[in-house]
């Protein structure tokens, strides 16, 4: 099963588009340009709103169609060590993904 996903359900992938308030606490002594530009190289997409039993293996099938993934790391709640609805999923090239856009789930 597929559908077709509308523009504004996808996940914006360019800094520039949608801007978040949101920082890293590795980042809270960097300026704003120095956590722009690290985005704009990052490889690294974050993925939410996932069920409780999607798998790693799902996650790979799926996010492979846009190139090599490097890794995967699964949210996991921290007392019972089960996944928590997210992932991130990491390329070794960003134009990898910035291809997740013609991914049609």
């Amino acid at each position: 099963y597929q559908r077709r996903v509308r523009d504004h359900e996808m996940a914006h992938l360019y800094p520039s588009l949608v801007r978040s308030e949101y920082k890293d606490k590795d980042w809270k002594n960097k300026s704003h340009e120095e956590y722009v530009r690290a985005l704009e190289k990052s490889s690294t997409i974050y993925v939410g709103n996932l069920s409780f039993y999607t798998t790693e293996q799902q996650l790979w099938e799926l996010f492979s169609r846009c190139g090599d993934i490097k890794r995967i790391i699964m949210g996991l709640d921290s007392k019972k060590f089960t996944p928590c609805g997210f992932c991130f999923v990491e390329y070794y090239r960003r134009s990898d993904a910035e291809d997740l856009s013609l991914i049609h789930i």
